[in-house]
């Protein structure tokens, strides 16, 4: 017995001050008032206990608010449970999503390891392919450089030509002349 009355005073005392049961805005819960308000004044405090102690022990027959009014929880904790199953199938259906969403997201993971692999070999690619564009680039100036050497020296040979071909047009006058001679 005093286990049960040592429960009820921690129980009503867990509640620190006095604190209005009724509920503000969404309605009641369970009830208007609450069975630790066993005086039914609408607040938790230090007369609840003494009013369940009075009828625990004065005999009188007096019985608490919440025994005594016959407050029947049944309907509202019906209630509570199945907005309790209703939140855990949304929960579950969240969980489910979730997982979805975590296998989707490891995929795009994936994919975008792979691309990123891509990315680099592109890299690499485009790396080389400059350097070989320098190299190529430098063998063209030293290929320019050697053509403009060539044209200088097909000039100069041109130009010697031009003055074999006039050496060779009066080398064949002499030599006419000389025939000329010789006929003569």
């Amino acid at each position: 017995m005093r286990m049960v009355v040592v429960a009820l005073i921690l129980f009503v005392f867990g509640f620190a001050g006095e604190r209005s049961l009724v509920a503000q805005d969404a309605g009641p819960l369970l009830d208007e008032r609450f069975c630790a308000d066993s005086n039914g004044d609408g607040k938790v405090d230090i007369s609840d206990p003494v009013t369940v102690l009075s009828s625990l022990f004065s005999g009188d027959g007096t019985r608490p608010y919440c025994i005594r009014d016959g407050v029947n929880i049944g309907a509202q904790l019906a209630e509570l449970e199945a907005s309790l199953a209703a939140a855990n199938d949304a929960n579950a259906a969240l969980t489910a999503t979730n997982g979805t969403l975590s296998a989707d997201l490891a995929a795009a993971n994936d994919a975008n390891a792979g691309l990123t692999t891509d990315l680099a070999a592109a890299n690499d690619a485009n790396a080389a392919l400059t350097a070989t564009n320098g190299t190529l680039s430098a063998d063209l100036a030293a290929a320019n450089d050697a053509n403009a050497g060539l044209t200088t020296d097909l000039a100069a040979a041109n130009d010697a030509n031009a003055g074999l071909t006039t050496d060779l047009a009066a080398a064949n006058d002499a030599n006419a002349g000389l025939t000329t001679d010789l006929a003569a």
